[in-house]
């Protein structure tokens, strides 16, 4: 995560107009966990879109326009037994 945002962090702020260095991206994001606030919220981001969209799964036919019913039942894991909630 922290390598993604590294970089990240050098390209936005050489869009502003105020270039850092590695270095200097690496100790912004490792001060008072920024670094973590920014995982927390990137996985709360991937959960809302996965709610948004998953009513629009592709299945057999189609696309389902009803909301899908998302047990642990529904998921099975590559070799066929059920995922243990």
């Amino acid at each position: 995560m922290a390598e993604i945002s590294v970089i990240h962090v050098i390209q936005l702020a050489a869009e502003h107009g105020c270039p850092v260095t590695r270095d200097h991206a690496l100790a912004f994001l490792n001060e008072d966990g920024r670094a973590y606030k920014m995982w927390m919220h990137l996985m709360q981001a991937g959960e809302d879109f996965i709610k948004r969209n998953l009513p629009r799964f592709p299945v057999k036919g189609g696309y389902q326009n009803k909301s899908l019913a998302v047990t642990p039942e529904s998921f099975r894991n590559p070799v066929g037994q059920q995922i243990q909630p």
